[in-house]
């Protein structure tokens, strides 16, 4: 019964956003032009793709992204959200293209894997509040990040098969904060225990991999620029970007 009830709420809420970009959506996402997704030429920015994927599918993404001479890494991830676009985790990052992987020239041409670990369908849990369930979104990003500090990306609604697959559950109520920040981050959790963390820097490099007893973390030692921390907590995994000054 839960299921279904998630289930119909979430194909209403996707077709309810899906109105809400229809009368802007277009292939292009500031510098970034997507032109085919997985076989499909007629996506939007801000669609909700019909097909249904699962854990091992491939799916190809054709484009082009422009000023590419201050672009520095080229990617797609799965990401997840709640409704009022909070609670982001970054999942399953493919680079297509950064100082180690492919060649920056503009164009993209890649096949994203959904990898067996990718989130599936579910739900949120406020833990303010444990009777308040909210279904999550779920979009595939292509992303593209320029010198010196600039982050643009493309989004696409979809959906993975719950029935088919494993995922890694969320890590709810995280908080890495200050965001900026400079020597020192805060990341909290609601158990607030030992925590494996990994921070990326924006070229796909990891930059800091430890375990972490307490709650602060030195970044006294990161370039100035954007970063992507992944916390692991009992099983748990989030992730929040945050900015280096």
């Amino acid at each position: 019964m839960k299921k279904k009830f998630y289930t119909s709420f979430f194909a209403l809420a996707i077709l309810m956003m899906a109105v809400t970009f229809s009368a802007t959506a277009q292939s292009t996402s500031g510098p970034i032009e997507i032109v085919s997704i997985a076989g499909d030429d007629t996506v939007m920015a801000g669609d909700n793709f019909p097909e249904i994927f699962q854990p091992g599918d491939v799916i190809s993404i054709q484009g082009a992204y422009g000023n590419i001479g201050n672009a520095v890494a080229v990617w797609a991830t799965y990401d997840v959200y709640q409704p009022d676009w909070s609670g982001l985790a970054y999942t399953n990052q493919q680079f297509i293209a950064n100082d180690m992987v492919g060649v920056l020239d503009g164009s993209i041409n890649f096949d994203y894997v959904v990898q067996p670990d990718a989130p599936l369908f579910g739900a949120f849990d406020d833990t303010s509040d444990p009777n308040d369930v909210k279904v999550a979104f779920y979009i595939l990003q292509v992303r593209v990040a320029y010198e010196p500090m600039e982050d643009t990306f493309w989004n696409l609604f979809i959906v993975v098969d719950e029935e088919n697959g494993t995922t890694q559950p969320i890590l709810h109520g995280l908080e890495i904060f200050p965001n900026p920040a400079a020597d020192m981050l805060q990341i909290t959790t609601p158990d607030n225990g030992e925590k494996i963390v990994r921070v990326y820097n924006m070229t796909g490099q990891t930059v800091i991999d430890t375990v972490l007893s307490g709650n602060e973390l030195d970044i006294s030692q990161l370039e100035t620029g954007f970063h992507i921390v992944y916390v692991e907590e009992n099983g748990r995994v989030s992730g929040q970007k945050i900015m280096v000054k």
